[in-house]
């Protein structure tokens, strides 16, 4: 093999590392729809939102307070990010290999008359609105809508620096194969 072909390998191969290593990860949340709600929310809404760390969580957290990278939260008619609200509280807990098997994020406007909130929370007891719920809501005007003991889903999304790593390793082991086995497809 010429030095020029090893050369391309490893260099491919150290910069697929180190973009790995760079590599965010996000968490993708979907609550369940709202069993009770105050105009304007419906029935229909529910909470959504994701949050990026810049690795992933680690295994069985309890309750770990942690600070996201980014985080964006909807009900449907109101969306809250790190740009335009504030954490009272982003608590994780994780099992075995990582994945989320408790939460309990509050989240509120800051700066604004009516303080609108966006809480998600799986643990019994640690809710300081509704204990197990979805819940949103705008403190001054009453509209609110809420899931009770019905928890939504967590999933992880790994960021499109590590897919497209992936997708550079495999092109360059190809281009290898090709070039020791000119025959090879």
């Amino acid at each position: 093999m010429s030095k020029t072909i090893k050369f391309g390998t490893l260099f491919m191969a150290a910069l697929c590392a180190s973009a790995a290593q760079a590599a965010t990860l996000t968490y993708n949340y979907t609550g369940n729809e709202f069993t009770v709600a105050v105009s304007p929310q419906t029935t229909t809404n529910f909470v959504s939102g994701s949050f990026t760390l810049p690795a992933a969580l680690g295994d069985n957290l309890f309750n770990e307070a942690i600070t996201p990278s980014t985080y964006s939260f909807s009900d449907g008619l109101q969306t809250m990010t790190n740009a335009n609200s504030a954490i009272e509280f982003f608590d994780i807990s994780t099992g075995g290999s990582g994945q989320i098997t408790g939460w309990y994020i509050y989240l509120y406007t800051v700066g604004e008359l009516d303080n609108d909130i966006i809480y998600t929370s799986s643990i019994y007891g640690g809710g300081i609105v509704c204990g197990v719920c979805d819940f949103v809501s705008n403190v001054n005007s009453g509209e609110s809508g809420e899931v009770i003991n019905d928890p939504g889903t967590w999933t992880p999304e790994p960021s499109t620096v590590a897919l497209m790593s992936l997708g550079i390793l495999a092109g360059a082991f190809v281009a290898r194969k090709r070039l020791v086995h000119p025959g090879v497809r």
